[in-house]
């Protein structure tokens, strides 16, 4: 038994691992903004969650980086989140945890991206 299947015995069964996911390549699994309207960006990358709120100044307001798993529902912003831009697999998995995902409206003419808000890289390089 691992460390994530003993928190599960012990009733901690709202985390969300990495491992929980089929497909482990990098890419946004929620993207949205928050009541402030600061992005909100969760992802996954090598293998690991990522979560970063920014400003539209790029500035970074909250960050949890590098996580293997965390509480599904810091995974939501607390506004909307664009379902085109969204990972399908990731909010059916938020969804078997109660969660309840509030979506804009969806905007068909967005192109399809691999990580559609800023990733930690991002900020690294203009800091």
């Amino acid at each position: 038994m691992n460390k994530q299947q003993y928190d599960n015995l012990q009733g901690s069964i709202s985390l969300i691992s990495s491992f929980n996911l089929k497909n482990k390549k990098d890419r946004t699994l929620i993207w949205g903004y928050d009541l402030e309207r600061n992005s909100f960006h969760f992802y996954l990358k090598n293998g690991l969650f990522h979560l970063i709120v920014y400003t539209n100044n790029d500035k970074i307001i909250r960050k949890k980086i590098n996580l293997e798993s965390i509480h599904y529902t810091d995974c939501l912003p607390s506004k909307r989140a664009y379902p085109e831009a969204c990972d399908f697999e990731f909010c059916s998995l938020l969804k078997s945890f109660g969660a309840d995902i509030s979506f804009t409206v969806f905007d068909e003419k967005r192109e399809s991206e691999i990580f559609y808000g800023e990733v930690m890289e991002d900020f690294e390089k203009e800091g």
